[in-house]
């Protein structure tokens, strides 16, 4: 059985904010960034016109991760840089 899940709703910005960085879009990439500037202390804001994770990220398989390095890297090591390219 698919499980959905419900994502938060935010209220329309009515007033001025500082910010150091402003993210515009609440799909993956622009919440992955907001996540990480956070975590090094960066005051991030993101907006989003419609609902988060819901646009483009919504309606593809695309993700965002960092292992594929790591088989890539195993991949050269076993075979070589030539045949890994492949």
């Amino acid at each position: 059985m698919a499980q959905y899940f419900i994502f938060p709703s935010f209220s329309k910005l009515e007033t001025d904010i500082t910010t150091d960085v402003l993210i515009v879009g609440g799909g993956i990439s622009g919440i992955t960034s907001a996540y990480l500037l956070a975590k090094h202390g960066v005051k991030a804001t993101l907006i989003e016109a419609g609902e988060i994770l819901n646009g483009t990220t919504g309606q593809t398989t695309a993700k965002i991760t960092a292992k594929h390095g790591l088989i890539y890297d195993q991949l050269i090591t076993d075979h070589g840089e030539e045949k890994a390219r492949l």
